[in-house]
This record gives structure tokens, sequence and C-alpha cells, in this order.
């Protein structure tokens, strides 16, 4: 017997990455911030260079964890949660309005469900792209993020930011 994931194809892609690919590639708002996924960076805390671009976006994984309470009968077939944070910087209340909606707006797009799965990366560091392979996301907990109003980086208030969590939900198999 094997343990699979179901709807995945290939290789388990860390969530934040496959986020962060979509985040990217159907960005539609005229300002583009800088899209990153911390698991990218090794240490997943770097130093931000603010006067080159004060929109920043980073998603990062908190936690995955299996939830026993909700899972189905049986045990064939084990339930997970991953839960991603999304932190957005912008230069003014404003724009972080703008981000906030158009992170939700592709999110709601992109929402798995029954008939659509959401696609990982094409593996390219890089360019963060949207590949053709499924990625085990099964759907989004909710279908918008709320976002937590965090307040100006610094005392001259050149940015503000927020940050909301995306729960993500899906299963292994045993077959």
């Amino acid at each position: 017997m094997t343990v699979t994931i179901r709807h995945l194809v290939g290789t388990r892609e860390p969530l934040d990455i496959v986020i962060a690919a979509h985040l990217t590639e159907d960005w539609a708002e005229s300002i583009t911030p800088v899209i990153e996924p911390l698991s990218y960076i090794p240490s997943m805390n770097v130093e931000e260079d603010f006067q080159t671009n004060p929109n920043i976006i980073k998603v990062s994984i908190i936690r995955s964890e299996r939830l026993i309470e909700d899972e189905p009968l049986g045990d064939n077939s084990h339930y997970y949660m991953t839960e991603l944070i999304i932190d957005v910087w912008a230069e003014s209340p404003t724009i972080l309005q703008r981000f906030q909606d158009e992170i939700n707006r592709i999110l709601w797009e992109k929402a798995p469900n029954a008939s659509t799965r959401l696609k990982k990366s094409d593996g390219s560091q890089g360019t963060l792209a949207v590949g053709t392979q499924n990625s085990e996301v099964e759907f989004f907990e909710t279908t918008e993020i709320v976002f937590d109003y965090i307040g100006s980086e610094d005392d001259v208030g050149h940015r503000v930011s927020s940050q909301g969590m995306l729960d993500c939900r899906w299963f292994k198999l045993k077959t």
C-alpha cells in the first residue's frame, strides 16, 4: 500500500511558492509590487531595500497540520490544513487597499473546487510563472482573506502594512 496526495501531480511544492506564482502571473493592478515566497529565502528573514520598491508582498507558510476532528470516516484518508500568511506593504493606505483587493480577486478566481485545480509554479525560481501540474490544494477554507491593518513601518509613515491568512485544505490517501 502507498500513500498519495489527492490531486497532486509530480512532486510537492511549498504552497507559498504556488500562491506567489499565481499572484505574480495574474496581477492586473497598475502598480506592481515585489512578490516573494519566503521558501526561496533560507532564513525566511531578509533586509529589504524599501527605496527600490516600497510595495512588497511576501507569502509564507506558518504551519501545516493534520485535522483529525473533521476527517472523513475510516483510515484511508487523512485531512490536512496548511496556513499561509500574506504580508502586504504599500506606500500609502489607498495602495494597500488596492493590493488587498487584487490579492482577493486573484485567489477567488483561482480557488480550487471540484472541477478546477490550483496549479503549481513552473519551477523557475526567478520568474514565478504558473505551470501545468496540479498542486495538492483541495479548497481554500474561506473565499476571501481578511487583512489586519498593522500600521506604518516607521516613524515618518512612508509605508503601511497589513497581514492576512490563507487556509488551504488537502488530503493524503492510502491507496
